[in-house]
């Protein structure tokens, strides 16, 4: 048998190699991480001025720095861990040291104008095959015009896309078939090897090619990827259980509030506890909290306040609040961690500032330095170090904490923040709506209302005071595993302080449990009557009639009690049928005709009384 033909020629792939099967050569080195989540730098920078194809080459692997290697796990294609009582350690985090500051504008201009040159490259090459980027590329400016038609996404959608092309030319080129103008034959047997994993779809392949082909507006391979056949390869082929993010437990967020109120500890440390706090008690992705200007974050009696400039969703900035009182401070609402948070947030902008004047960070989670008790925001913390952080402050907050007691953290990430205060709402079954705007996410029928009302905090700091109430009456929230078909993981005990005597809980009484309302009316007018006291209104309800009030009894300054009538209910289709009003009806009118200082208009279908005050 003769040997099998090298892939690899003095740097090339080699043109008599035939790959077996699903493994391909890669044509790009590996990827390098960005300063921030999902964008990341650019696999192979192609220059605008040149068209010439990429020079394929092996894959480049570069060593890892130990602090970022994770010695807990290695890479599998089925769940990372077996249930276990105790979670994976995590390294000792310590700070790296950065070379410069950086800002997260800068960092998300650099990544998309290096998407910008992939995106030219690979219209340059699309030349000869599409009019259109033959004509744009023609007239001066034509640059100009090809950027725009992909300006607008996220660098991290870019390089998922282009990735995705990068490997069809690879594919191509090895087949020696125009990436342009495939057959179907060669479109099927791409899919068919990168149709692996637990579902067997290939529908991140078939998005990357269509966004190209669509934007080069090349019609033989648009028309190619509409086929019924490509289209097969989007839906997954074999049924798959999800795996998805667990909520952090409760314990570990009480211990996060702790910590920031320990004056003992390191500013640098209460910083981060604080900044992990506050995209769990605000719903926040790790990347709206990034978004997030250390200068647009307030400190009121109640709440933190911030605001997301960019986020998954929107462009157009996103509020959000985290109740300042948490599950510690007492009265709910008042003041507590927000406030000691804010504060040692302002003195690092402050250090920051005065050591780099011409630097002005505009990120929420940060990497903070050398000096733990002198801590600058020097740039974006990412997502892999915020995973290992995340991950040292769980092994020291269950360090004493014997090994079978400890919650199992198998399914953590930084996802959790997000996911850990929705999920304790689900267990109270709160109203969905409050869930929803606590999640900043989109409504379908109250668009506009929501858009009037110009208040976007009210319903998540809502929220949050019902799960901290709960909570402190006892409530103990369980973390769902599998989406509630496995048994729930448990939590370790904890207390949290009982709430004051005179603060409200909860609960909602019912209505006929509720004292009659009082409402003072005005008395000024131009009646000959000089005394101040005007009318009083006093309004009944009743239990057997649902919630409506069905007595409402008046009386003028000096008016004797026999003119103070009763109200009786009347049901719709008595008042719809009857031509006039019965006795006690008309008495209610004719008291209301004599009164001097106000008047009633009564809804008989809904059994409203309105009060219309003369002036």
């Amino acid at each position: 048998m003769l040997p099998r033909p090298s892939r690899w020629t003095d740097g090339k792939l080699s043109e008599s190699y035939r790959p077996v099967r699903i493994r391909l050569p890669v044509a790009v080195p590996s990827r390098a991480p960005f300063l921030f989540p999902r964008v990341r730098a650019p696999l192979q920078a192609t220059p605008t001025s040149a068209c010439a194809a990429p020079v394929l080459r092996p894959r480049l692997r570069t060593p890892m720095s130990p602090y970022l290697r994770p010695s807990w796990t290695t890479p599998t294609s089925g769940p990372l861990h077996t249930p276990s009582p105790c979670f994976p350690p995590a390294p000792p985090f310590a700070n790296l040291g950065i070379r410069s500051v950086s800002t997260m504008q800068e960092a998300f201009r650099n990544a998309r104008n290096s998407q910008l040159d992939r995106w030219l490259g690979i219209a340059c090459s699309a030349r000869k095959d599409s009019d259109v980027i033959s004509d744009l590329l023609r007239q001066p400016g034509g640059e100009t015009h090809m950027v725009r038609l992909v300006v607008s996404y996220a660098p991290a959608t870019l390089s998922a896309y282009f990735n995705c092309w990068d490997q069809w030319v690879s594919f191509c080129a090895v087949l020696s078939e125009s990436q342009f103008s495939p057959s179907l034959r060669v479109l099927l047997d791409f899919l068919q090897v990168h149709a692996r994993g637990t579902s067997q779809s290939a529908v991140g392949w078939i998005k990357g090619l269509r966004f190209v082909a669509r934007r080069l507006e090349i019609p033989s391979l648009i028309s190619a990827l509409a086929t019924s056949a490509v289209s097969s390869y989007a839906r997954a082929a074999v049924a798959t259980q999800r795996l998805e993010t667990a909520p952090l437990p409760l314990s570990f967020v009480i211990w996060l509030e702790v910590q920031i109120l320990d004056v003992t500890l390191s500013p640098a440390r209460r910083l981060q506890c604080g900044a992990f706090l506050t995209c769990i008690l605000a719903s926040l992705r790790w990347s709206d909290a990034l978004w997030s200007s250390p200068a647009k974050v307030h400190a009121v009696e109640s709440a933190v306040l911030g605001c997301a400039m960019r986020t998954k969703t929107t462009s157009r900035s996103m509020p959000w609040a985290a109740l300042a009182s948490g599950f510690t401070s007492r009265p709910v609402g008042g003041p507590g961690w927000g406030q000691v948070f804010v504060q040692l947030l302002q003195e690092a902008v402050h250090t920051t500032t005065s050591l780099h004047p011409n630097f002005e960070p505009d990120f929420l989670l940060a990497e903070l330095g050398d000096d733990p008790w002198r801590p600058q925001l020097l740039g974006p913390l990412s997502r892999h170090r915020g995973i290992l952080l995340l991950r040292s402050l769980l092994r020291d907050c269950y360090s004493s904490t014997p090994a079978e007691k400890r919650p199992d953290l198998d399914l953590i990430g930084v996802h959790s923040l997000k996911v850990t205060l929705l999920s304790v709402a689900k267990q109270l079954l709160l109203d969905d709506n409050l869930r929803r705007q606590q999640g900043h996410h989109r409504s379908v029928s109250g668009a506009m209302p929501e858009l009037y009302g110009r208040d976007d905090i009210a319903g998540p700091l809502e929220l949050q005071q019902q799960v901290v109430r709960a909570v402190a009456s006892g409530f103990r929230p369980l973390r769902p595993s599998a989406r509630g078909s496995r048994p729930p993981l448990p939590d370790v005990p904890f207390t949290v302080p009982a709430l004051a005597p005179a603060e409200p809980s909860g609960e909602i009484p019912a209505l006929s449990a509720r004292p009659p309302a009082e409402l003072d009316v005005d008395s000024s007018s131009d009646s000959e009557d000089d005394d101040p006291g005007a009318g009083l209104v006093r309004a009944a309800a009743s239990s057997s009639t649902s919630g409506t009030f069905d007595l409402v009894s008046f009386a003028p300054d000096g008016a004797p009690a026999s003119t103070c009538v009763p109200l009786p209910a009347v049901p719709s289709d008595e008042v719809t049928s009857s031509s006039s009003p019965d006795s006690a009806l008309s008495a209610a009118w004719q008291a209301a005709e004599d009164a001097e200082e106000f008047e009633f208009l009564f809804n008989p279908v809904r059994h409203v009384l309105h009060l219309a005050k003369t002036l």
